[in-house]
């Protein structure tokens, strides 16, 4: 692991926290699969640590414009969440499935764990501020908060949750003009 990657991504984060609310930003234009690879580079000691398999299943690679940054957090704290998921309920053989493609107006990206899914009875609440589903007190419930305010206001797009067979699965969609 290069901590200089470590260091230098930290300090772009504080930033991009610094620079959150300028209502002025440039977009970069990055393809999907190489944001997602570089947030799982970044991950790296976590995923291999807690022994995490990650498959990626890219349908369609494509290049669209966006806050490069800000979406890399969102799918950190997405990855982190589902991380903190399986170890809660004791999930040896921890999955993570990673799909990306698109359609005529957008980019979709899902991340889908196999942590069992968020209870039906508190899922509508997931995005609401101060709304944790950890039973510790490392959840602050802002995580998915801050991370549909940048996927809706910083990155036009939408996010959303839903149960599979095996897991939660959320998905983003990103506007491609």
């Amino acid at each position: 692991l290069d901590v200089n990657v470590q260091l230098d991504y930290m300090s772009k984060t504080i930033d991009d926290f610094r620079n959150f609310f300028k209502p002025i930003k440039n977009k970069d234009k990055v393809k999907i699969g190489t944001l997602v690879n570089e947030v799982l580079e970044f991950l790296s000691y976590m995923i291999n640590i807690d022994s995490i398999s990650v498959y990626i299943e890219p349908v369609e690679d494509t290049t669209i414009e966006t806050r490069a940054n800000e979406l890399k957090q969102v799918l950190i704290n997405i990855l982190k969440n589902s991380r903190d998921a399986m170890i809660e309920n004791g999930i040896e053989d921890r999955i993570i499935n990673i799909k990306f493609y698109k359609n005529s107006s957008s980019v979709i990206l899902e991340m889908e764990d196999n942590a069992g899914g968020i209870p039906i009875d508190i899922i509508d609440n997931v995005f609401d501020p101060y709304f944790s589903t950890k039973s510790d007190s490392n959840g602050t419930g802002l995580g998915l908060y801050i991370s549909k305010t940048i996927i809706e206001q910083h990155c036009f797009g939408k996010i959303s949750v839903s149960n599979s067979d095996i897991g939660a699965v959320f998905k983003i969609e990103l506007p491609l003009k």
